[in-house]
């Protein structure tokens, strides 16, 4: 038996459950109760047991999330895929700022206009986000090991 068998099988023995069905197609589990004779939260959690997934919790904040926290996921997870991406060897920490530097170096040698930050802010800017992002190492301590580590100026 298969788990969407066991999860189907179960959830249509809850008080209060008309119906449930599998679309296959879409991976989806359509379920129709009754409001007050089950509860959505007591079928979600006997489906994520039985299925082996993780259970639902809904944020405990009402309202939108702060666009600053956003933004600081998506940059976490940029991380991990930039270190990923080059076998462990750099993440943004590194690259951001050689990134910068490079536009530097062409800045300096190619600008013909105002198109770009001048090639001493970018050079600058470039190294105080090396510095600030590799402090601990840059102070004494031990070459960073491992996993990428966050944003944390």
């Amino acid at each position: 038996m298969t788990a969407v068998e066991r999860v189907q099988r179960g959830v249509e023995r809850f008080a209060g459950v008309t119906r449930c069905e599998h679309n296959a197609r879409t991976g989806s589990l359509l379920i129709e109760y009754q409001p007050g004779v089950a509860q959505a939260e007591d079928i979600l959690a006997y489906i994520a047991d039985t299925a082996g997934l993780d259970r639902y919790s809904p944020d405990r904040e009402t309202g939108p999330r702060d666009p600053g926290l956003i933004a600081i996921d998506a940059v976490r997870e940029m991380n991990e895929i930039a270190h990923e991406l080059t076998g462990q060897r750099m993440d943004l920490r590194t690259m951001v700022p050689a990134g910068m530097i490079g536009m530097a170096a062409y800045a300096f040698a190619q600008q013909k206009g105002e198109r770009m930050p001048r090639w001493e802010n970018l050079l600058y800017w470039g190294y105080q986000l090396f510095a600030t992002f590799h402090r601990p190492e840059i102070e004494g301590g031990a070459p960073t090991q491992g996993a990428p580590r966050s944003f944390r100026p």
